[in-house]
């Protein structure tokens, strides 16, 4: 007996096209990278990886919320009025196809493989390289549990791939979830999100008998996490000691704070408070 599926929801987006696309559990993709190829065989088996994805292809998002009514009496009872999901279609293929694909239709013999996406931390990665970008864009989704969470069908040159997530209602935010989906995917029309992610930052210098601190607002691309920000500081205030740049401007916060912001195409102000008292 087949689960009855109701489609509640169903939106569809045009996004531009991505140069390339990965999508894996995290711990996967660390491993597939720094290991020989024969050793993460398995793993390869539940991520999708293309690193050259054609700019004459045409991409579309589809959003659906769906509604699973169980037919089995043990899913009835975990479920009894059953399960929302969220299912999430990404279709990349030449213009002529797109439009069968998005439709939830296939070509005769178009299909090459199918590829399981599955993870062992309950989340995935989405990486996703855009031209005239330098880096990715990258965010972490929650699925909730462990086990696989969509797959990928990769068709025959030109119908391109479409990929398949489905994500638990009842575990992931909607919000959040188009959030993510509306930065990795350059659509605003799917939703809010910034460009850009500003960290506050205190740097203290350290003399024989004195100290130099300096409270700072660093604004880096959406995506950039606090580790980067604290490597490119550290390796650059390694690199700069005892070089013309510390010499000629000065031994201090706000050199390496200029350094490290030229370097990376940065932004950086000093912290604005919104109250200062002082009490004696």
């Amino acid at each position: 007996m087949e689960n009855k599926v109701t489609v509640l929801r169903k939106e569809i987006y045009d996004i531009p096209t991505p140069s390339s696309l990965t999508i894996g559990d995290g711990s996967y993709l660390e491993q597939i990278a720094s290991k020989p190829k024969r050793e993460t065989r398995n793993l390869r088996e539940l991520v999708f990886m293309d690193d050259s994805i054609p700019a004459v292809r045409r991409a579309k998002l589809i959003f659906r919320e769906v509604l699973i009514e169980f037919e089995s009496d043990e899913e009835k009872t975990l479920f009894p009025d059953g399960m929302r999901q969220f299912v999430v279609n990404l279709v990349v293929s030449n213009k002529e196809y797109i439009d069968t694909f998005v439709d939830d239709k296939y070509f005769p013999k178009a299909l090459k493989a199918r590829k399981n996406l599955g993870c062992d931390m309950a989340s995935f990665d989405i990486v996703v390289g855009h031209r005239g970008e330098c880096g990715v864009r990258s965010d972490t989704v929650d699925t909730g549990s462990d086990g696989l969470y969509g797959y990928v069908l990769v068709n025959q040159v030109p119908f391109g791939f479409v990929v398949n997530l489905y994500l638990n209602a009842d575990y992931v935010s909607e919000s959040r979830l188009k959030s993510s989906l509306a930065y990795l995917f350059k659509c605003k029309e799917l939703g809010m999100y910034e460009d850009t992610v500003t960290y506050q930052v205190k740097l203290v210098f350290l003399w024989d008998t004195d100290q130099d601190v300096k409270d700072a607002m660093i604004t880096v691309p959406m995506g950039t996490d606090i580790e980067t920000v604290r490597h490119a500081l550290q390796n650059k205030h390694a690199g700069l000691d005892g070089v013309e740049a510390y010499f000629e401007q000065g031994r201090n916060p706000e050199t390496l704070l200029n350094e490290v912001c030229r370097e990376n195409g940065w932004t950086w102000e000093e912290t604005r408070f919104d109250l200062v008292e002082t009490f004696n």
